[in-house]
């Protein structure tokens, strides 16, 4: 019976300036393989100030939107289960516990969508023709 392969690292170097690491790797069959373990590679960018700040306020207003859909679809939930025939106390109460616990999380999640939007109190973004002064 063959054992299973056992990888060990022999020899691993870094390549600096494009933050890629290499190592060599041997298996106990005396095979070697090269394996190239990547880092992110981070790119400046060419974004303006206000143009991120724009794209922040949107995303926040997206995630609103998509809370607005939550909300809604639990409004529904408890009102079918209001309108369906023959059900229990205890459906009704679970039903209710289940919504309550949804809105709970979205107040949570419109807190965090609050302090993000407060970060930009006071911020009066130049549109970006303005941001550079003529001489």
């Amino acid at each position: 019976m063959q054992s299973a392969p056992v990888l060990s690292s022999d020899r691993c170097h870094t390549d600096a300036p494009a933050g890629i690491a290499y190592c060599e790797l041997r298996l106990n069959t005396n095979k070697a393989a090269l394996v190239i373990m990547g880092m992110p590679v981070i790119t400046p960018s060419t974004t303006t100030r206000s143009q991120a700040i724009t794209d922040i306020i949107e995303s926040v207003a997206l995630q609103e939107t998509a809370l607005s859909h939550i909300l809604n679809a639990e409004g529904e939930k408890i009102q079918k289960m209001v309108a369906m025939q023959d059900v229990s106390p205890d459906v009704l109460l679970a039903t209710n516990k289940s919504v309550e616990s949804m809105v709970n999380a979205v107040s949570r999640l419109e807190m965090i969508l609050h302090s993000k939007l407060s970060a930009f109190d006071g911020c009066l973004c130049q549109p970006d023709d303005a941001a550079a002064p003529e001489v």
